[in-house]
């Protein structure tokens, strides 16, 4: 007697998707890293880069754009607008050494976060005032005041 096997048209598509995220993986992993590209330094060492948390209200008068950089210092922070781009730079660089029992460990770490938001139009870029505290970074943007949508022109 012969044996009759049903195909499942659905499972053979998820069979195919599972063997496309595993060659993807295995290609692209080495490349990736929480997130962020690994990116060399001129000393060779690898960095990551990552996207920080970021908030977006809309509060009266301005816009506040809060941004977690856990571990950054002040002076590490870069903020530049250009083309109705905010961008967000910062950089945390931390060293350990501990001597125990004639060892000694030394480790440093460094990582990079990166955020660029578009700009919501009708807002004062050169009039951003920017604070730093706990390892939120907060932009408060001052909106333009509103212009007339229509305005008649006499014609003469």
């Amino acid at each position: 007697m012969r044996k009759i096997y049903l195909l499942d048209p659905i499972d053979e598509l998820r069979q195919i998707h599972c063997h496309a995220d595993r060659l993807f993986k295995e290609v692209f992993e080495p490349f990736h890293m929480e997130g962020g590209l690994l990116k060399g330094t001129e000393e060779g060492l690898v960095t990551k880069t990552t996207k920080p948390f970021v908030d977006i209200v809309e509060k009266g008068d301005k816009f506040i754009i809060k941004a977690d950089l856990p571990g950054v210092d002040k002076k590490g922070i870069k903020v530049d607008v250009k083309e109705g781009m905010l961008d967000i730079t910062a950089e945390r660089k931390d060293e350990k050494e501990e001597k125990e029992n004639g060892y000694i460990r030394k480790e440093r770490y460094y990582s990079k976060y990166y955020r660029s938001i578009n700009l919501p139009t009708g807002v004062f870029p050169e009039k951003t005032e920017a604070t730093f505290k706990d390892g939120v970074l907060e932009l408060k943007l001052p909106k333009v005041e509103k212009i007339e949508d229509s305005k008649r022109i006499e014609v003469k």
